[in-house]
Protein backbone atom coordinates (compact mmCIF):
# COMPACT_ATOMS: atom_id res chain seq x y z
CA UNK A 1 0.00 0.00 0.00
CA UNK A 2 3.04 2.42 0.00
CA UNK A 3 3.38 2.34 -3.37
CA UNK A 4 -0.63 2.77 -4.46
CA UNK A 5 0.22 6.51 -6.15
CA UNK A 6 3.28 4.76 -8.17
CA UNK A 7 0.69 1.98 -9.05
CA UNK A 8 -1.60 4.69 -10.58
CA UNK A 9 0.88 6.37 -12.12
CA UNK A 10 1.81 3.39 -13.98
CA UNK A 11 -1.88 2.78 -15.01
CA UNK A 12 -2.20 6.30 -16.15
CA UNK A 13 0.89 6.13 -18.21
CA UNK A 14 -0.76 3.21 -20.50
CA UNK A 15 -4.14 5.45 -20.58
CA UNK A 16 -1.99 8.69 -21.04
CA UNK A 17 0.12 7.20 -24.48
CA UNK A 18 -3.11 6.13 -25.99
CA UNK A 19 -4.65 9.73 -25.43
CA UNK A 20 -1.52 10.86 -26.85
CA UNK A 21 -2.40 9.27 -30.21
CA UNK A 22 -5.95 10.22 -30.11
CA UNK A 23 -5.33 13.86 -28.98
CA UNK A 24 -2.03 15.34 -28.87
CA UNK A 25 1.36 14.50 -27.57
CA UNK A 26 1.84 18.14 -25.63
CA UNK A 27 -1.53 17.47 -23.91
CA UNK A 28 -0.91 14.01 -22.84
CA UNK A 29 2.77 15.18 -21.62
CA UNK A 30 1.02 17.82 -19.21
CA UNK A 31 -1.79 14.84 -17.87
CA UNK A 32 1.52 12.87 -17.28
CA UNK A 33 2.90 15.70 -15.47
CA UNK A 34 -0.53 16.28 -12.90
CA UNK A 35 -0.37 12.66 -12.41
CA UNK A 36 3.41 12.64 -11.07
CA UNK A 37 2.49 15.34 -8.86
CA UNK A 38 -0.40 13.20 -7.61
CA UNK A 39 1.17 10.15 -7.36
CA UNK A 40 4.00 11.72 -5.13
CA UNK A 41 1.38 12.92 -3.05
CA UNK A 42 -0.83 10.23 -2.19
CA UNK A 43 2.87 8.43 -1.68
CA UNK A 44 3.99 10.92 0.97
CA UNK A 45 0.52 11.31 2.76
CA UNK A 46 0.46 7.38 3.02
CA UNK A 47 3.96 7.06 4.04
CA UNK A 48 4.02 10.05 6.59
CA UNK A 49 0.84 11.50 7.57
CA UNK A 50 -2.36 9.75 9.52
CA UNK A 51 -5.77 9.81 8.01
CA UNK A 52 -8.46 10.60 10.17
CA UNK A 53 -12.19 10.47 9.14
CA UNK A 54 -14.93 12.17 11.40
CA UNK A 55 -17.91 13.91 10.63
CA UNK A 56 -16.22 16.95 12.77
CA UNK A 57 -13.09 17.41 11.14
CA UNK A 58 -13.46 21.45 11.09
CA UNK A 59 -13.22 21.37 15.05
CA UNK A 60 -10.69 18.38 15.44
CA UNK A 61 -8.94 20.04 12.19
CA UNK A 62 -8.51 23.06 14.37
CA UNK A 63 -7.28 21.87 17.60
CA UNK A 64 -4.40 19.53 15.41
CA UNK A 65 -3.07 22.65 13.99
CA UNK A 66 -3.37 24.86 17.63
CA UNK A 67 -2.29 22.30 19.60
CA UNK A 68 0.00 20.04 17.96
CA UNK A 69 1.63 23.08 15.90
CA UNK A 70 1.09 20.05 12.66
CA UNK A 71 -0.69 20.74 8.94
CA UNK A 72 -3.41 19.16 7.90
CA UNK A 73 -4.80 18.51 4.33
CA UNK A 74 -9.17 18.19 3.88
CA UNK A 75 -10.05 15.43 1.82
CA UNK A 76 -13.53 15.75 1.16
CA UNK A 77 -15.71 12.42 0.53
CA UNK A 78 -18.37 10.92 2.29
CA UNK A 79 -17.65 12.67 5.49
CA UNK A 80 -14.75 14.69 6.06
CA UNK A 81 -11.25 13.71 6.80
CA UNK A 82 -8.17 15.01 6.50
CA UNK A 83 -4.33 13.73 6.12
CA UNK A 84 -2.43 15.21 9.24
CA UNK A 85 1.87 15.42 8.35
Amino acid sequence: MHHFGTFLLAVNVVIINIAAFVFSLEKAMLSLAVYYIVAKMINDGCNHGKTVITEKSDEIGERIIKELNMSITYLFGIKKSYIVS
